[in-house]
């Protein structure tokens, strides 16, 4: 995996440009001040935020020296070139647009925000946009342009021709779906009991939000013990005697699954999870229930809620001639611990998006008579 360090990024941040000292400048003659790189406890990540010189600066200082001591990993970019780059989200952060601005002021960052500060910090001077999203629970590949001309051929993709973005997840599912592989279709609309939830429903005439997701049973051979936070292989469990004396459902079949994604609407991998009566472990919203990752950005931290869905295989055309195809594929215990979760190769689970790939391809095929 290509990842960035933090002490590598603090060494690059050192040559700032004039731009940037004019804005710290501005900021400290109207009583604020920039704090870089730090890490607080209340969120997993931020990279650079303005406090008021209200707060203690010596308390600030001290905060983010001792958490930058703690700190593992702050941006893991998968691959950089002169057009893209292409970072592995953790999940537990906004992408952008959800945090109120009460926890902005407190120095919550969305990674929009952090990926600005990283185009900053390598003096790209591009704004980066934002050209797809993952949800706050989900972790994973994110793409963003590093030029105007970059971020309109990727959108352009998503928009005109969705067939040549490839997008491959990996979730770990309560219980198993009945096929082992398939195409579910329909129309996403949101529950009227919770207006945060999306269902997929049989379409009707007519109807604009149609989905297509595929899917791919890898294993089912995995047991989820809700008390313990754990998922290992079913051959390799023993239970204790209290366990077997228990009367509550712990352990709990669980299953690991590839999602390709043919339409991209928000929630769609969640909604097809569940509309397979088989909910992402940690989606607390779709029924998975709850699950408690340790923490890998801090040494000693506490276990945190997680939902174990991972964007992990991405593909789309270049717009320069002669450039090979983007095709990147992105571990889901990047950030999962394998301590908890047991591993699975990543042979397989990129073996087995890619033979969803491949059918859609073929399928592309015959529709257009080739």
């Amino acid at each position: 995996m290509f990842c960035q360090s933090l002490e590598s990024i603090l060494k690059r941040t050192r040559s700032v440009s004039n731009s940037s000292k004019r804005r710290s400048i501005l900021m400290k003659e109207n009583g604020m001040e920039r704090v870089n790189f730090g890490i607080r406890k209340d969120q997993l990540v931020f990279f650079s935020t303005t406090k008021r010189r209200e707060t203690n600066e010596k308390e600030i200082r001290k905060d983010v020296v001792e958490e930058r001591k703690q700190s593992r990993k702050i941006l893991q970019i998968i691959y950089e070139d002169e057009d893209y780059c292409i970072f592995n989200k953790p999940g537990g952060i906004s992408v952008s647009g959800e945090y109120k601005k009460e926890e902005k002021e407190r120095g919550r960052m969305e990674y929009l925000d952090m990926v600005e500060s990283y185009f900053d910090s390598q003096q790209y001077n591009h704004f980066p946009s934002l050209l797809h999203r993952l949800d706050k629970v989900c972790s994973g590949i994110m793409v963003f342009g590093k030029h105007k001309k970059a971020e309109t051929h990727f959108q352009n993709l998503l928009q005109f021709n969705p067939e040549q973005v490839n997008k491959g997840y990996i979730a770990i599912v309560r219980g198993s779906p009945k096929e082992s592989q398939g195409i579910l279709k329909g129309t996403i609309i949101r529950t009227k009991s919770n207006i945060k939830r999306f269902s997929i429903v049989k379409s009707g005439k007519g109807d604009h939000n149609r989905v297509k997701s595929g899917f791919n049973l890898i294993s089912s051979n995995l047991v989820f013990t809700p008390s313990s936070f754990t998922i290992k292989p079913r051959d390799g469990l023993k239970e204790t005697e209290d366990q077997k004396n228990e009367k509550r459902r712990d352990p709990i079949q669980a299953s690991i699954v590839g999602v390709r994604i043919y339409t991209g609407k928000s929630h769609q991998v969640r909604a097809t999870c569940s509309a397979l009566a088989s909910p992402i472990i940690g989606d607390t919203l779709y029924g998975g229930g709850k699950f408690l990752n340790k923490n890998i950005y801090l040494d000693n931290s506490p276990l945190e809620e997680t939902a174990l869905l991972h964007s992990s295989y991405i593909s789309f055309p270049s717009f320069r001639d002669g450039k090979p195809l983007y095709q990147l594929f992105c571990s889901p215990w990047s950030w999962w611990n394998e301590e908890q979760i047991s591993r699975v190769p990543d042979e397989i689970l990129t073996q087995s998006l890619l033979k969803m790939e491949k059918k859609v391809s073929l399928e592309q095929k015959l529709k257009g008579g080739v």
